[in-house]
């Protein structure tokens, strides 16, 4: 499952990488041709969208490498701090492209129509269409946080290139422009922020949700022997979790009767999607 993995989101991250300069130089060009803001922030988009896919293909490398001595728990975490550097990447990107858009419109630029935007336009939608749900399904299938924000970039950038068309469309109102181009701006900074916060989050250790501990807590109460679960503790590995359990059992057991119920909770945890091992602790009860 992990090689896997690392294959298709490897494949992935090439097939973005590809289209995204493509579409870089494409839209950047028009847009600098025809001087319409609107296209040059579609076009900067795909520039970010090009650098996600390299961090992509670079923390997937990292992630699906085994465990070894200095990384008991494997690697899996890098995907994260590569989505906490694309998510700081795309508010610097827009933060700066907010500023060069106000200037440009207190200097009087003004876009002038071009039927090649609106080509430009149609062609850039369905192809983020198609990398839209090709990110997406591999996201769900292998539960990769790096080709989910792979995934929500190239929705943000169909509404992107929506509203170029519409700023495009009505081109003689000027003003137009500048608004979808702050918007569009804005909306992206928004994204960033939550893809951060995200990544942030699991980088800390922070537990499972409260509904998913408690059914951990009602498989191992189903257990035989197991009188009292004092505490379940979920640390982020990765996409996965390495579950700490500390239950309580009857006093005047074996050794080798805990052990079994040790192994009997360790056995049940681990089948629960997500969970990638389950240490033990037992206590007398």
């Amino acid at each position: 499952m992990d090689l896997e993995r690392y294959t298709k989101t490897k494949k992935m991250a090439i097939i973005c990488i590809i289209t995204n300069i493509f579409l870089s130089i494409f839209k950047l060009s028009i847009g600098i041709i025809s001087m319409s803001q609107s296209m040059i922030t579609d076009g900067l988009n795909s520039v970010q969208d090009t650098f996600s896919a390299i961090m992509t293909f670079i923390g997937n490398k990292i992630a699906c490498k085994p465990n070894d001595t200095d990384h008991p728990f494997g690697h899996g975490k890098s995907e994260y701090i590569f989505s906490m550097l694309v998510g700081i990447f795309i508010v610097f990107v827009y933060v700066n492209m907010i500023s060069n858009i106000i200037s440009n419109y207190l200097s009087g630029q003004r876009i002038l129509f071009s039927i090649w935007l609106m080509i430009v336009c149609i062609f850039a939608l369905i192809i983020k269409l198609i990398l839209f749900l090709y990110t997406r399904k591999i996201a769900k299938i292998y539960k990769n946080m790096l080709a989910l924000v792979n995934s929500k970039e190239y929705r943000n950038d169909m509404l992107i290139t929506s509203g170029t068309f519409i700023s495009i469309l009505f081109s003689n109102i000027f003003w137009i422009d500048v608004i979808v181009s702050i918007l569009v701006s804005v909306f992206m900074i928004h994204t960033g922020i939550k893809v951060f916060i995200q990544s942030y989050k699991v980088l800390m250790d922070t537990n499972m949700e409260n509904s998913v501990v408690e059914k951990i807590k009602e498989e191992i109460l189903l257990i035989d022997g197991v009188e009292y679960v004092e505490r379940i503790v979920a640390k982020p590995t990765g996409f996965n979790y390495i579950i700490i359990v500390r239950a309580s059992v009857i006093g005047d057991l074996t050794v080798k009767e805990g052990d079994s119920i040790a192994n009997n909770i360790k056995k049940r945890v681990n089948e629960i999607d997500l969970v990638n091992d389950t240490i033990i602790n037992i206590i007398p009860y």
